[in-house]
């Protein structure tokens, strides 16, 4: 039996899908937070890693998108302590209020900078709860700095910090220690950010302006070893009470 040409002819290969170049994917969107639930560092990279899952599909560059995120984290993971979480009465979001440790170190002081610091934290909205000058004894950068007392740079950083007085702040409000982190910016001035303290007025790593506490534990530790009880006021705000800091 003889088949006819059209039986020969073969027909053409389906078209492949047609595929968007990844670099013509558009950026995946910010992830979305009520302003009555501000998010904390690890909350924020969580949502931005499940958004870039989803964005660019499962498995592509997820490792290296995790690494990258933790990363940028402007303080070590934490754990919430009990004492600082405050449920608002009308039953809404509770709130993660915290303390934490705010030192303008001498150079700072030196170059009139303690009102520009202050000025930076009032208008983000955080409270300061206790603040003084004094001449930091060594025993107490000692014991601030017991973790780097092996460090090569040890006995330099001892030097500088008791060259000159310090003014020491605690500051609080909702996860004030991630943010206060990623206000005062990246220890080394050459990588810290324009936009922060540090970016905007450190000019070497050795004398980068300001300390901040860099875990809500540590906060705790260091506002014990600074201040004592009766030198913090525990004072209310009622002028932005219902909108920043809910009773």
């Amino acid at each position: 039996m003889k088949r006819g040409p059209e039986a020969c002819q073969r027909s053409p290969p389906s078209a492949p899908p047609l595929t968007t170049p990844s670099s013509s994917l558009p950026p995946p969107l910010l992830p979305f937070f009520p302003p009555s639930a501000p998010p904390s560092g690890a909350l924020w990279s969580r949502a931005l890693l499940q958004r870039s899952a989803g964005a660019r599909g499962p498995g592509v560059m997820r490792g290296l998108f995790a690494r990258a995120a933790l990363r940028g984290l402007p303080c070590r993971p934490r754990a919430l302590v009990p004492s600082l979480l405050v449920r608002p009465s009308s039953g809404g979001p509770s709130w993660n209020r915290e303390r934490t440790l705010v030192a303008v170190k001498p150079d700072g002081v030196q170059r009139r900078l303690v009102g520009d610091v202050i000025q930076r934290f009032e208008r983000r909205g955080f409270k300061l709860v206790g603040m003084k000058m004094l001449q930091v004894p060594e025993s107490v950068l000692a014991e601030h700095y017991h973790d780097l007392q092996r460090k090569p740079f040890y006995p330099a950083l001892i030097s500088y910090m008791s060259s000159g007085p310090v003014v020491a702040m605690v500051w609080e409000g909702p996860n004030v220690v991630c943010t206060s982190r990623a206000m005062i910016g990246h220890t080394d001035s050459a990588a810290a950010a324009p936009g922060t303290i540090r970016g905007d007025f450190s000019v070497h790593i050795s004398r980068n302006v300001i300390h901040a506490s860099d875990s809500v534990e540590g906060a705790q530790r260091e506002i014990q070893l600074w201040f004592q009880s009766s030198e913090l006021v525990d004072w209310a705000d009622e002028g932005h009470r219902s909108s920043l800091y809910p009773a």
